[in-house]
């Protein structure tokens, strides 16, 4: 089919969602809506709001004169993602102060994994990425600024990481962060604390769904 004929059709199918929807939404009942079920070993749902891992304020204004360390703080995000992903190790390391601390949660405010000290999680990273055989990449986004003073910070971002790895691409995780920040004495703003709060989920991946057959 040419391009105009897969163009005609796609119009003609969305000419026919109104009337869909109109014939679909009357045999939902009331009781279908607002008595929903839990599911079985379903993943908690908002448990970082929950346990107290982040604690989102409604929307204020922004004052100006903080713009710039908000981009930077944001930056302090993006930068962990990449330094990650491309082994940057003596990034990751400017990236927090020397007493930071790396906590990483798996569906719950309880950490399964705490490292202390910037060379300490220096060298958990370089121990993480030698046990990989794959290529990550952090997408960070939604990057919120939440509290902000003259010299700390708190944040909050998400971000999904994608894995290639041999002939497979797919979804390694969905993480939200909290970021506690400092600001350094040439301005910058390093982590003093960094969680990774990775949502828990069961699936396997590729690679290990080919091994069980």
């Amino acid at each position: 089919m040419g391009f105009a004929g897969r163009f005609t059709g796609f119009y003609l199918c969305l000419a026919l969602v109104p009337t869909f929807i109109t014939s679909t939404s009357a045999t939902v009942s009331a009781a279908e809506t607002t008595d929903k079920k839990p599911v079985a070993n379903a993943p908690r749902q908002n448990w970082a709001t929950t346990d107290g891992v982040v604690s989102m304020q409604p929307a204020k204004l922004i004052p100006s004169s903080s713009v710039a360390d908000q981009m930077m703080i944001a930056n302090a995000f993006g930068g962990w993602g990449i330094a990650y992903d491309e082994g940057l190790l003596e990034v990751v390391r400017s990236l927090f102060t020397d007493n930071g601390r790396l906590e990483v949660l798996k569906g719950s405010g309880k950490p399964i994994e705490v490292v202390e000290g910037a060379d300490a999680i220096v060298a958990a990273v370089k121990r993480d990425r030698a046990n990989q055989n794959d290529q990550r990449r952090h997408l960070i986004s939604n990057t919120l600024v939440e509290k902000l003073s003259s010299d700390s910070a708190t944040a909050i971002a998400y971000s999904v990481v994608t894995v290639a790895s041999d002939n497979d691409l797919y979804l390694g995780a969905s993480v939200i962060y909290r970021g506690d920040l400092k600001r350094q004495p040439d301005g910058t703003w390093r982590f003093e604390r960094l969680v990774i709060g990775m949502d828990a989920y069961k699936r396997l991946t590729p690679a290990s769904s080919a091994e069980s057959k």
